[in-house]
């Protein structure tokens, strides 16, 4: 979306596009190393901003991208092709596999399955340009099926209020998964989105328990918090 989790959103971009990121003291990065991922599975990877940044953390990580924009999926293909453990699906991910409209914003990581609201388009005019094209719409736990899944996971979702329609289909994924990075909107932005509360509690029914935010955008004229970068872990003993 227009936000990314602190660490890889660099400075300009931020300035940029206007927007109000509250870093830790001590960088993020420490805390997940301290986790053995060996996969990580990233949902809505647009360009690969998230992927170049989490591999530096976990940089012997196979990762599974999932992106259904054909020129974000262009440039995931150049990146794979200077990592062997990179892999790339040209797939909107949601509860069922069909053809199905997907929203490309003016600026694409607004990009969505879903339509974005007016709330968003007057914070954040240069997005709100938007063509309905048709994508391929996919099951995680089906495109996943049929590979390997080694050690411990690492779930990213960042598909703009579409969760909730990707964990339908990503049951089996997430029981598996050892942690999982979800932005998450306060308020609405997309038609239709999931509710902060209504993912927590999803993510709890798969035994991944809200842990705190990652990275936090403002109204940078009312303060107001908009949408941010969510993490959920599962306890050792759950």
């Amino acid at each position: 979306m227009i936000s990314k989790t602190v660490g890889y959103c660099n400075r300009a971009t931020r300035t940029l596009i206007g927007l109000e990121v509250h870093r830790s003291k001590r960088d993020v990065r420490h805390w997940l190393s301290t986790y053995n991922i060996e996969t990580v599975i990233d949902v809505g990877a647009n360009a690969g901003q998230f992927a170049d940044w989490i591999l530096t953390i976990f940089p012997t990580a196979q990762i599974f991208c999932f992106e259904p924009l054909p020129d974000c999926v262009q440039k995931l293909k150049e990146k794979a092709s200077r990592r062997t453990t990179m892999h790339v699906f040209p797939f909107a991910c949601g509860e069922t596999s069909r053809q199905t409209l997907f929203y490309e914003s003016a600026f694409s990581p607004s990009s969505s399955l879903l339509q974005m609201g007016d709330l968003h388009k007057s914070l954040y005019p240069s997005s709100a340009a938007t063509t309905a094209i048709t994508v391929e719409e996919r099951k995680l736990d089906e495109v996943l099926a049929t590979h390997v899944l080694r050690g411990e996971i690492l779930l990213k979702l960042d598909v703009q209020g579409a969760e909730l329609r990707v964990l339908a289909g990503a049951q089996e994924v997430c029981k598996r998964s050892r942690l999982a990075i979800c932005e998450v909107n306060f308020t609405p932005l997309y038609r239709g989105q999931a509710g902060f509360e209504e993912l927590c509690r999803t993510f709890k029914v798969f035994g991944l328990i809200f842990a705190g935010m990652l990275s936090q955008t403002l109204d940078i004229e009312s303060g107001q918090p908009l949408f941010g970068d969510a993490i959920f872990r599962r306890d050792t003993d759950s």
